[in-house]
């Protein structure tokens, strides 16, 4: 990669791209920060993080016709007999939440150990970062209970979700009674670049732990460009598909188009959503 593209790169990178979110995570240098964080959701005391177990990998499969699903961050609290999921969600797909959801039942399900004649439960939660707001809801963080057939509340058998949307957390007009600390954790998320970043994590000693980290990342050739192509082939992978699909033909458009616009041309985004350079950047202005 040419030096000029890895200096643009490097000035317009977030931690809401999946490598660099998982990087973050799984380094030593943000176990305080998130441990604040998972503690402020899920009004648990942060001592209770101290032994948290931070995993990222492969659901097992359990038939071999299902498709593979590599989560993103799966934090084992055994003390607790708990197990917290942390998805970071970047694309406004129809069936994002659906996916999720379905792999938090199935490591719900497998994660169910029966002695003798006792089944033995452990509670899941499932924390979506959203970069979008699907339906432009104005509440900042989101918690739901899942219930069973019956519509009867089983937390033990079942799982917990919660949605933090992101631009609501960073908003003040949405973001009134929200602890301090989530709040400056969802602008270091989504700060462009390193200076940015390190703009948020000022006064903030968690955070700042993380800074080297996140330099050395950003000085990572293989690290960056890995963000590169995954973010520029996700978005010809997804960019046709999605045109058609998001409910209500021209706001899906102009979501899409906007999220192309980030990493791509003019003519890129022309060729690969079918559409006008004309109608491109009217979308883009509107």
């Amino acid at each position: 990669m040419d030096t000029t593209k890895l200096q643009n790169l490097r000035k317009t990178i977030h931690m809401t791209n999946d490598s660099f979110f998982k990087a973050m995570i799984k380094d030593p240098s943000s176990k305080d920060i998130l441990s604040s964080v998972l503690s402020i959701l899920l009004h648990l005391p942060k001592k209770e993080f101290e032994h948290m177990k931070i995993t990222g990998g492969e659901i097992p499969k359990q038939n071999q016709k299902e498709k593979g699903k590599v989560s993103d961050i799966i934090i084992y609290l055994n003390h607790l007999d708990l197990i917290i999921i942390l998805e970071m969600n970047q694309q406004n797909t129809l069936d994002i939440f659906e996916k999720n959801s379905e792999y938090a039942n199935k490591i719900a399900f497998l994660s169910t150990k029966r002695i003798e004649t006792r089944y033995i439960y452990k509670k899941v939660i499932l924390i979506n970062f959203n970069c979008f707001n699907k339906k432009k809801v104005k509440t900042a963080i989101q918690y739901f209970t899942v219930n069973d057939q019956n519509q009867v509340i089983e937390t033990k058998k079942g799982y917990q979700s919660i949605h933090l949307n992101l631009d609501r957390i960073i908003d003040m007009r949405y973001n009134r009674g929200i602890d301090e600390k989530l709040i400056r954790y969802a602008k270091y998320l989504t700060a462009e670049g390193i200076e940015n970043i390190k703009k948020c994590a000022e006064g903030d000693e968690e955070l700042m732990k993380t800074i080297p980290k996140v330099e050395e990342y950003l000085e990572n050739e293989n690290e960056i460009g890995y963000y590169d192509y995954d973010e520029n082939q996700e978005r010809l992978r997804m960019g046709s598909y999605l045109l058609g699909q998001v409910e209500g033909r021209e706001e899906g458009q102009k979501i899409v188009i906007q999220s192309l616009a980030k990493n791509m041309t003019i003519p890129e985004i022309s060729k690969v959503s079918g559409m006008s350079e004309k109608s491109i950047l009217s979308l883009l202005e509107s």
